[in-house]
């Protein structure tokens, strides 16, 4: 954030402004030297000596003054985040009762940030006491040399040659510190450097020459081999080498004993409408059919309003909530939609896209038992022929799947049929099972319910 708002400011309104000016006062410091020693030629001695202390004096203070630019902007960029952090989990700190230290913290920030550009002002202070004195050392070389020459020379350039001396003693110092604000603005140009070179990108959108086809995948196989996720490259691996293999049609139920799963669903902001159709590929038919099929809204023709999908609605329960169109507007991360109906929207758009592969990651996780039937009634009917991925929420939504796939920290501790990992009696399914309250039988009538709807 810090790079793509002070940063990019530096570069196009303040580094432009500091070479303009310091152009413009090196010019004026050589045609006044210039003038000067044409009519004082001992000038060019003390003003030699003279510019050696000012290039000491800027090689010292610039030394200094870039690195307090750098520190300044790592701070800044420090407490900018903080800000931010603190503004996307406001409503956490207020609920936890955090907002004193969170507000201690931001001022601690500051105050720590505030630090770094007081030394830069204090820095720039030293060198002003610095450059003046220098300044009034050259008129002094010049008011002797003019008092020396006082009978070779005119009046008049005397007074010529001592009005463009005090000019250039301001102009000294001003040439000092605008090449040192230049290259403390080119901080600004490395940061932004680093970023777009330095820091590591993401892979390509798109491969043109190992773009697939339309139509792919055509039939849905799915492969895993040694995979390996760790969220940072400092943290732990979570997932550790899981390989896996998943026949076209499978279906794959994906249970653990803590956090399987248990991750965000993203949803785009936007309307209905482009939620379940981003290219506007689909007519309005198509979708209003894939809203009811998903149980999004009614199935009676006259009432196309949202169905609720919250755990507070009773069973059986199917009062509108909300009345949408297709054009109604979905605020961001759907914030005006409940996560079931955020899962129901999901589930509407990979009916409309007629998915190869779904993947379904707590898709009933915040619906009502009624809901969560139907939902599992209408993947088992339009997704048939399809491959499901399903982490589940509800052991028994994925009982009737051809298999299980059972993770332990980051690996695959149980891949196999429902029924024979059953009869594992130490296996991990075998006692979530039991504490779910599954039994055998109930393992066994819902694979010969599947099979029945295979035939």
């Amino acid at each position: 954030m810090n790079r793509f708002s002070k940063d990019i400011d530096t570069i196009d309104n303040l580094l432009g402004d500091s070479l303009r000016m310091f152009a413009g006062t090196t010019s004026s410091i050589l045609g006044a030297i210039i003038l000067i020693s044409i009519v004082l030629p001992w000038f060019l001695i003390g003003v030699a000596c003279i510019i050696i202390l000012y290039i000491y004096a800027a090689a010292f203070y610039r030394a200094s003054a870039r690195e307090l630019k750098r520190l300044d902007a790592v701070l800044r960029s420090s407490l900018y985040s903080h800000f931010s952090e603190s503004l996307s989990g406001l409503a956490t700190i207020r609920a936890y009762g955090e907002s004193e230290r969170f507000r201690l913290d931001n001022e601690s920030r500051v105050d720590v940030e505030n630090r770094a550009y007081w030394l830069t002002v204090t820095n720039q202070r030293w060198l002003g006491i610095r450059l003046d004195f220098l300044g009034a050392l050259l008129t002094f070389i010049v008011a002797m040399l003019a008092v020396g020459t006082r009978f070779t020379i005119s009046p008049a350039q005397t007074g010529l040659v001592l009005s463009y001396i005090l000019s250039v003693q301001q102009a000294f110092g001003w040439l000092v510190r605008q090449s040192a604000e230049v290259e403390n603005n080119m901080n600004s140009v490395e940061r932004i450097v680093h970023y777009a070179t330095a820091v590591e990108q993401e892979a390509p959108h798109e491969l043109p020459d190992a773009k697939p086809s339309s139509k792919w995948p055509a039939h849905g196989r799915v492969e895993l081999k040694d995979v390996v996720l760790s969220y940072r490259p400092e943290l732990p691996p979570v997932l550790k080498g899981i390989s896996m293999t998943v026949a076209a049609g499978e279906k794959i139920g994906i249970v653990g004993r803590t956090g399987a799963g248990k991750s965000s669903i993203m949803t785009v902001s936007g309307t209905l409408r482009s939620n379940l159709d981003p290219f506007g590929e689909h007519d309005d038919a198509t979708l209003w059919d894939a809203l009811k099929r998903s149980y999004l809204v009614e199935n009676s023709p006259k009432r196309n309003s949202l169905m609720a999908a919250d755990d507070d609605i009773p069973s059986g329960a199917h009062t509108p909530m909300n009345r949408f169109t297709l054009d109604s507007a979905i605020e961001d991360e759907g914030g005006n939609l409940s996560i079931g109906q955020r899962s129901l929207v999901s589930l509407a758009r990979a009916l409309v896209k007629d998915s190869q592969v779904i993947i379904l990651d707590e898709a009933t996780a915040s619906v009502d038992y009624e809901t969560d039937r139907n939902i599992q009634d209408t993947i088992a009917y339009e997704f048939k022929d399809r491959t499901i991925l399903c982490i589940a929420h509800r052991l028994r939504t994925i009982i009737s799947y051809d298999r299980i796939c059972v993770l332990d920290a980051g690996e695959i501790a149980e891949f196999d049929t429902p029924v024979r990992l059953y009869h594992n009696p130490n296996g991990i399914f075998r006692g979530m099972c039991e504490r779910s309250s599954i039994t055998l039988e109930d393992l066994q009538l819902a694979a010969k319910i599947t099979n029945n709807e295979h035939d």
